[in-house]
């Protein structure tokens, strides 16, 4: 939610399509609906469908059909669109690999080699001792023999991987993360210029 001095606010309502609407999500959309209606402000769906295994088409149309059914409307989702689409995550995936692309740029990111099966045993080892499940951090420091070596371990495709990561996919990814940041600071200096409104051309 983001709302500042007479700016209207902006609430969210973000569900997983993995299943039916909960009872505990509708209560949270309908609060943000409410906040939104009540001072003017913008009600945003955005479907966090990042879990292909889970995700699935018939369960994001059950979610609209039943916030529909509630009469619960929003402004801006996969299907009306908005100034700051796409709303499902999985379609925004090139901005994400841009940020990531720009930090590793920037060195402030690193990769990390290790297996499922050692993240897996670092977990366990972490709640055996009573601690919060999280990345150790292991690779941060790696030299970059050490991240030679590892490559150097994995099959042909995975080096065939990496190295159309950091030729192609990296540099297609900041440019259109830089492209997609210019855009955004575009359009939000015309919008305090009154030059644009959330229904023109330059928004869609």
């Amino acid at each position: 939610m983001t709302a500042t001095g007479d700016v209207p606010p902006r609430v969210r309502f973000a569900p997983a399509p993995s299943g039916w609407l909960h009872v505990g999500g509708a209560r949270t959309a309908l609060y943000n609906w409410l906040w939104a209606r009540g001072r003017g402000g913008a009600f945003v769906l955005r479907i966090e469908d990042t879990d292909a295994e889970r995700a699935t088409e018939e369960s994001m149309h059950g979610m609209l059909e039943a916030l529909r059914f509630l009469g619960l409307d929003w402004d801006e989702g996969p299907d009306r669109g908005g100034p700051y689409g796409p709303y499902r995550q999985s379609e925004r995936t090139v901005l994400y690999r841009g940020v990531a692309a720009a930090l590793l740029e920037a060195g402030l990111a690193y990769d990390a080699y290790e297996t499922p099966e050692e993240l897996e045993a670092q977990r366990r080892e972490q709640q055996a001792k009573g601690l919060p499940p999280g990345y150790a951090g292991g690779h941060r420091n790696l030299t970059q023999e050490q991240r030679e070596a590892f490559l150097a371990e994995g099959d042909d495709d995975f080096r065939k991987g990496v190295k159309a990561l950091y030729e192609k996919v990296l540099p297609e990814a900041i440019a259109a993360f830089r492209a997609e940041t210019e855009a955004m600071l575009a359009l939000e200096e015309a919008a305090k210029l009154g030059t644009v409104s959330p229904g023109s051309d330059l928004v869609n």
